[in-house]
């Protein structure tokens, strides 16, 4: 356990990061750390391994009830400040190792063994947990969440605008429940765009609560580009590139996955959803699951290919399912192309490690386009752009920190 006047910077050193737990300073004793960021939690979380005598921990009380401060910073040869983030966060499970002792240790050489820290932003864990009940009459989707936001919360709500569900609801009433599952619920319902699935809602470590439109996102211009170099070829020029925070290679293996008939079996290719409104006695919504593909889907086009493929095995081609679960509202239909464009968002998924000195506030951009290239000429029809689903970074003190993300990025089609 060191204190704050014993800490120093390493020349040359890529990472520093700085812990702080009760008033302690145990930054030198950090020896791990693991940041994941994914689209099926509402926030991020943190694993922490620190290196301490199990003294320090049962004598100090170190049990989860303090807020624990985590700064990372990315620094350059010159050891400015390239990137900085501040976690204040929460412990949610610690394993410590308790090996045999003297009766008294007291004074006996530190015996340090390995101590586990599970944590989560504790500004993000109080913005999704908070309860809420209200009722509104003649809002839209984003009035309702804005105001259950901004009333009950201190967080900064950003909502997509493009392809936003703007019909304005006669009546909804939402009973005692977190916000989380507040939005998970209205984006059931009623489908919070229009044009394809959302996130759900995201928020990230600073406690800005983010509602994507992730068919809207591939519109956009990727936050950054991954390469993947090829044995033979020039790669020089990519290599020279990747060191903004925009640009990353990779000569690893790439995994990539593709579920189609899964889901096609799962969800049959002709769909029919039976509503209630309020005029009559009911009403059917009819869909083509390929055509919910092509037209609400995570699509990314080649220029010169007018329809991305959907692949699935013909035996699937007749099935049809009766979805009778929800009213929706009236005979709108935009909760239905929500339901089953979140399933179909991630048909085809890729697997990327990365590794070297690299920017991380990109990589937690969890739900943002990311544009993929290879130099392998046999691989091109997997290039294009896809959705961060989730990425997981690993910084490990091994003399200097060094740094390993694993990410996994999301489309509906396999090929461009």
């Amino acid at each position: 356990m060191t204190t704050e006047k014993s800490r120093y910077f390493t020349p040359g050193r890529s990472y520093d990061f700085q812990l702080k737990i009760k008033g302690e300073d145990y930054s030198q004793d950090l020896s791990r750390v693991r940041i994941v960021s994914s689209l099926t939690a509402s926030y991020q979380s943190v694993v922490l391994d620190i290196f301490v005598d199990p003294n320090d921990i049962i004598l100090r009380k170190i049990y989860g009830q303090d807020p624990i401060k985590l700064t990372v910073r990315l620094l350059g040869q010159d050891q400015n400040i390239h990137e900085q983030i501040d976690f204040e966060l929460m412990s949610i499970r610690h394993g410590l190792e308790l090996p045999m002792k003297v009766e008294l240790s007291e004074g006996v050489q530190k015996d340090r063994t390995q101590v586990s820290l599970l944590a989560i932003p504790r500004e993000p864990f109080k913005t999704t947990a908070t309860n809420v009940n209200d009722v509104f009459l003649a809002k839209t989707l984003r009035q309702i969440i804005q105001e259950l936001t901004t009333k009950n919360t201190k967080a900064t709500l950003d909502y997509d605008n493009e392809g936003e569900n703007t019909e304005i609801i006669d009546q909804v009433v939402i009973p005692p429940t977190t916000l989380s599952r507040c939005i998970s619920y209205l984006d059931t319902k009623f489908g919070l765009f229009t044009n394809g699935p959302s996130n759900q809602g995201f928020v990230k470590y600073n406690n800005e609560l983010v509602i994507s439109n992730l068919a809207a996102k591939m519109k956009k211009a990727p936050v950054f580009n991954i390469y993947q170099l090829s044995l033979s070829g020039k790669t020089k020029e990519t290599v020279e590139k990747s060191i903004d925070g925009k640009n990353f290679y990779t000569y690893d293996p790439i995994y990539s996955s593709y579920s189609g008939n899964t889901r096609f079996s799962v969800f049959a290719k002709n769909l029919k959803h039976i509503v209630k409104p309020s005029d009559t006695l009911y009403h059917e919504i009819q869909q083509d699951l390929a055509a919910v593909c092509a037209e609400f889907g995570l699509i990314s086009k080649s220029s010169n290919t007018r329809k991305a493929p959907i692949y699935m095995d013909q035996v699937l081609e007749n099935r049809t399912r009766y979805y009778i679960e929800e009213t929706g509202y009236e005979k709108n239909s935009a909760f239905a192309n929500n339901m089953i464009s979140k399933t179909i968002a991630d048909l085809a998924t890729i697997s990327i490690n990365l590794e070297r000195n690299l920017y991380i506030l990109n990589l937690m951009n969890v739900g943002q386009p990311v544009k993929f290239d290879t130099n392998v000429v046999e691989f091109k029809d997997l290039m294009g752009k896809y959705i961060l689903r989730s990425s997981d970074l690993i910084f490990t003190r091994e003399g200097e920190w060094q740094a390993i993300a694993r990410i996994v990025l999301m489309r509906t089609n396999k090929t461009i």
